[in-house]
Protein backbone atom coordinates (compact mmCIF):
# COMPACT_ATOMS: atom_id res chain seq x y z
CA UNK A 1 0.00 0.00 0.00
CA UNK A 2 1.68 3.53 -1.20
CA UNK A 3 0.85 5.76 1.91
CA UNK A 4 1.11 9.27 1.23
CA UNK A 5 3.12 11.60 4.44
CA UNK A 6 0.77 13.55 6.61
CA UNK A 7 2.86 16.36 6.10
CA UNK A 8 3.86 17.76 2.94
CA UNK A 9 6.15 20.38 2.56
CA UNK A 10 5.12 22.37 -0.75
CA UNK A 11 7.37 25.48 -1.58
CA UNK A 12 8.56 25.79 2.01
CA UNK A 13 5.01 25.87 3.54
CA UNK A 14 3.67 22.71 5.60
CA UNK A 15 0.65 20.75 4.27
CA UNK A 16 -2.19 18.31 5.34
CA UNK A 17 -4.24 17.37 2.83
CA UNK A 18 -3.92 20.26 0.69
CA UNK A 19 -4.92 22.69 3.11
CA UNK A 20 -1.84 24.78 4.25
CA UNK A 21 -1.51 24.43 8.01
CA UNK A 22 -0.21 27.94 8.92
CA UNK A 23 -3.26 29.16 7.60
CA UNK A 24 -5.50 26.63 9.07
CA UNK A 25 -4.51 28.47 12.17
CA UNK A 26 -4.63 31.63 11.30
CA UNK A 27 -8.24 31.26 10.30
CA UNK A 28 -9.26 29.37 13.58
CA UNK A 29 -6.50 30.24 16.00
CA UNK A 30 -8.30 27.76 18.45
CA UNK A 31 -7.12 24.05 19.27
CA UNK A 32 -8.64 21.05 16.48
CA UNK A 33 -8.28 17.82 15.71
CA UNK A 34 -7.61 17.79 12.05
CA UNK A 35 -8.24 14.25 10.42
CA UNK A 36 -7.66 13.18 6.60
CA UNK A 37 -11.16 11.21 6.13
CA UNK A 38 -9.91 9.37 2.73
CA UNK A 39 -6.61 8.30 4.73
CA UNK A 40 -8.12 6.68 8.08
CA UNK A 41 -10.52 5.54 5.57
CA UNK A 42 -7.99 3.46 2.90
CA UNK A 43 -5.83 2.85 6.17
CA UNK A 44 -8.77 0.89 7.86
CA UNK A 45 -9.84 -0.81 4.98
CA UNK A 46 -6.20 -2.09 4.52
CA UNK A 47 -6.08 -3.10 8.27
CA UNK A 48 -8.95 -5.21 8.17
CA UNK A 49 -7.85 -6.78 4.80
CA UNK A 50 -4.38 -7.54 5.69
CA UNK A 51 -5.61 -9.19 9.20
CA UNK A 52 -8.71 -10.78 7.59
CA UNK A 53 -6.06 -12.34 4.81
CA UNK A 54 -3.26 -13.27 7.59
CA UNK A 55 -5.89 -14.43 10.39
CA UNK A 56 -9.39 -15.16 8.69
CA UNK A 57 -11.04 -15.28 12.40
CA UNK A 58 -9.67 -11.91 13.41
CA UNK A 59 -11.25 -8.21 14.31
CA UNK A 60 -9.83 -5.21 13.92
CA UNK A 61 -11.30 -3.30 16.89
CA UNK A 62 -10.86 0.98 17.67
CA UNK A 63 -10.61 2.41 21.15
CA UNK A 64 -13.04 4.91 21.34
CA UNK A 65 -10.46 6.86 23.94
CA UNK A 66 -8.12 7.50 21.02
CA UNK A 67 -10.50 10.15 19.56
CA UNK A 68 -14.08 9.48 19.60
CA UNK A 69 -15.30 12.01 17.08
CA UNK A 70 -17.88 10.43 15.26
CA UNK A 71 -16.84 11.22 11.90
CA UNK A 72 -13.75 8.94 12.60
CA UNK A 73 -16.30 6.54 14.20
CA UNK A 74 -18.92 6.23 11.45
CA UNK A 75 -15.67 5.61 8.45
CA UNK A 76 -14.67 3.08 10.62
CA UNK A 77 -17.79 1.31 11.91
CA UNK A 78 -18.72 1.63 7.26
CA UNK A 79 -14.99 -0.34 7.08
CA UNK A 80 -15.75 -3.38 9.22
CA UNK A 81 -13.73 -2.37 12.58
CA UNK A 82 -15.46 -2.71 15.64
CA UNK A 83 -15.27 -0.96 19.18
CA UNK A 84 -13.97 -1.31 22.95
CA UNK A 85 -15.23 1.13 25.11
CA UNK A 86 -13.79 2.10 28.81
CA UNK A 87 -17.15 4.17 29.79
CA UNK A 88 -20.70 4.69 29.58
CA UNK A 89 -20.06 8.20 27.51
CA UNK A 90 -18.70 5.90 25.23
CA UNK A 91 -20.37 3.34 25.12
CA UNK A 92 -23.71 6.23 24.64
CA UNK A 93 -21.89 7.47 21.88
CA UNK A 94 -21.83 4.48 19.76
CA UNK A 95 -25.55 3.38 20.34
CA UNK A 96 -26.55 7.10 19.09
CA UNK A 97 -24.32 6.33 15.82
CA UNK A 98 -26.43 3.02 15.61
CA UNK A 99 -23.17 0.61 16.36
CA UNK A 100 -24.69 -3.27 17.17
CA UNK A 101 -23.79 -4.87 20.71
CA UNK A 102 -22.34 -7.15 19.54
CA UNK A 103 -19.59 -4.75 17.68
CA UNK A 104 -18.38 -3.55 21.19
CA UNK A 105 -16.11 -4.44 23.66
CA UNK A 106 -16.32 -3.48 26.91
CA UNK A 107 -13.05 -2.78 28.51
CA UNK A 108 -10.92 -1.03 31.50
CA UNK A 109 -10.87 -0.76 34.98
CA UNK A 110 -13.34 0.35 37.57
CA UNK A 111 -16.50 -0.57 35.70
CA UNK A 112 -19.78 0.49 36.83
CA UNK A 113 -22.58 -1.58 38.18
CA UNK A 114 -25.02 0.34 35.82
CA UNK A 115 -22.77 0.16 33.32
CA UNK A 116 -21.89 -3.50 33.44
CA UNK A 117 -26.20 -3.97 33.90
CA UNK A 118 -26.33 -1.70 30.60
CA UNK A 119 -24.41 -3.66 28.56
CA UNK A 120 -24.93 -6.96 29.69
CA UNK A 121 -28.99 -6.22 29.07
CA UNK A 122 -27.95 -5.41 25.53
CA UNK A 123 -26.15 -8.62 24.79
CA UNK A 124 -22.89 -6.87 25.16
CA UNK A 125 -20.64 -10.13 24.12
CA UNK A 126 -17.07 -9.93 25.04
CA UNK A 127 -16.41 -7.86 28.73
CA UNK A 128 -12.90 -8.00 29.97
CA UNK A 129 -13.14 -8.60 33.59
CA UNK A 130 -10.19 -6.91 35.73
CA UNK A 131 -11.02 -8.25 39.15
CA UNK A 132 -12.59 -11.16 41.30
CA UNK A 133 -15.09 -8.54 42.59
CA UNK A 134 -16.13 -7.30 38.69
CA UNK A 135 -16.49 -11.16 38.27
CA UNK A 136 -19.03 -11.46 41.02
CA UNK A 137 -20.47 -8.77 39.85
CA UNK A 138 -21.35 -9.85 36.18
CA UNK A 139 -22.21 -13.15 37.45
CA UNK A 140 -24.85 -11.49 39.73
CA UNK A 141 -26.38 -9.29 37.19
CA UNK A 142 -26.18 -12.19 34.13
CA UNK A 143 -28.23 -14.34 36.71
CA UNK A 144 -30.78 -11.45 36.65
CA UNK A 145 -31.22 -11.42 32.43
CA UNK A 146 -30.59 -15.41 32.22
CA UNK A 147 -33.24 -15.88 29.43
CA UNK A 148 -33.02 -13.26 28.17
CA UNK A 149 -30.11 -13.52 26.07
CA UNK A 150 -27.52 -13.48 28.41
CA UNK A 151 -26.71 -17.44 28.53
CA UNK A 152 -23.09 -17.36 29.29
CA UNK A 153 -22.78 -19.36 32.81
CA UNK A 154 -21.31 -22.39 31.54
CA UNK A 155 -18.99 -20.66 29.15
CA UNK A 156 -17.60 -18.56 32.23
CA UNK A 157 -17.22 -21.75 34.28
CA UNK A 158 -15.85 -23.99 31.31
CA UNK A 159 -13.51 -21.14 30.48
CA UNK A 160 -12.61 -20.17 33.99
CA UNK A 161 -11.65 -24.14 34.57
CA UNK A 162 -10.59 -25.60 31.30
CA UNK A 163 -8.54 -23.06 29.72
CA UNK A 164 -6.80 -20.91 32.19
CA UNK A 165 -6.53 -23.74 34.81
CA UNK A 166 -7.66 -21.71 37.96
CA UNK A 167 -9.76 -22.80 40.02
CA UNK A 168 -12.81 -20.91 40.41
CA UNK A 169 -16.01 -22.78 40.63
CA UNK A 170 -19.04 -20.97 39.58
CA UNK A 171 -22.30 -21.79 41.16
CA UNK A 172 -25.43 -20.18 39.79
CA UNK A 173 -27.44 -20.98 43.02
CA UNK A 174 -24.95 -19.46 45.63
CA UNK A 175 -23.02 -16.10 45.67
CA UNK A 176 -21.42 -16.46 41.99
CA UNK A 177 -17.97 -17.33 42.54
CA UNK A 178 -16.52 -19.71 44.95
CA UNK A 179 -12.53 -18.89 45.13
CA UNK A 180 -9.65 -21.13 45.34
CA UNK A 181 -9.59 -24.24 47.50
CA UNK A 182 -13.48 -23.93 47.65
CA UNK A 183 -14.31 -25.87 44.00
CA UNK A 184 -15.76 -28.98 44.39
Amino acid sequence: MNIEPIIKLINEKKYISQVSINDFINLHNKPAIIFNAKRINDLSLYLVDLLKKSYSNSEVHYAIKACYTPAIIKIMKNNGVKFEIMSDFEYKLLKKLNVQSQDIIFNGPGKTHELLEKTINDNIEIINVDSESELRDIINIAKKYTGQGVLFMDFLQYFIQKLIGLDYWLDSTKDGVRTLGEAT
